[in-house]
């Protein structure tokens, strides 16, 4: 039988090779099995499933269910090995999960938040946020993909050609993303205008070096691939 943390070293690395980040699994899963070696158990039982998952006591359901979901995930891949192993079913702590509703910023709104951004003291921050939020607003990018940008993943556009597109990475996929130009329906034309996208690269980013990211967080300048969002 697999000691049960060499099998969640396994899991953890079998899932992320398929390009799943699991950074929650990460944390979860090796505390589910110090409970287990505590109870001096070796299989996996819905009993013992159900009552970590509802740690702690005073989280909300929502959170238990996740949690529940995670072991029995490990509980299934477990299983393949071992069929003494208790999947808990999938109707055990069931949550609705209530997502947030966005909100759709107006025009006047971005070109104010762009406006702030440009007063920020460090001159490249500044920059590097104004394009950042006007990129958001034409492309409809996720903020961690807008941040994790690399210099490949831009692709500035040759003679003729109304806009720029940037790969983006979701897990281990990748998408394209583009910047509509003025003829495009549904984009204000003001709003493309305040993207502010250049035609040819930053006469600035040959003092950067290769390894730099096109664009720098508000938050806490240059960002390193070590340092990306989650």
């Amino acid at each position: 039988m697999i000691p049960l943390g060499h099998a969640v070293d396994d899991y953890l690395a079998m899932r992320r090779a398929l390009g799943y980040k699991l950074i929650e699994h990460g944390r979860v899963l090796p505390q589910f099995t110090e409970l287990l070696e505590q109870r001096g158990e070796s299989l996996i039982t819905i009993e013992l499933a159900l009552e970590f998952a509802m740690q702690p006591a005073q989280a909300s359901v929502v959170w238990w269910h996740q949690r529940l979901a995670i072991v029995r995930g490990y509980a299934r891949y477990l299983r393949t090995f071992d069929a003494r192993h208790e999947v808990p079913p999938t109707n055990l702590l069931p949550a609705k999960v209530r997502r947030a509703i966005p909100y759709l910023f107006s025009e006047a709104e971005i070109e104010a938040l762009m406006h702030a951004a440009r007063s920020t003291r460090s001159p490249l921050r500044a920059a590097s946020c104004e394009a950042l939020i006007g990129l958001l607003a034409v492309t409809g990018m996720r903020v961690s993909e807008a941040c994790a940008l690399d210099r490949p993943d831009v692709e500035w556009p040759r003679a003729g050609s109304p806009c720029a597109s940037a790969r983006t990475a979701a897990r281990a996929r990748s998408r394209f993303t583009r910047a509509p130009s003025k003829r495009s329906s549904g984009m204000p034309a003001h709003a493309i205008s305040c993207a502010r996208i250049p035609t040819t690269p930053p006469p600035s980013s040959s003092q950067l070096g290769e390894d730099d990211l096109v664009g720098t967080t508000c938050g806490g300048g240059s960002t390193s691939s070590a340092a990306r969002p989650a």
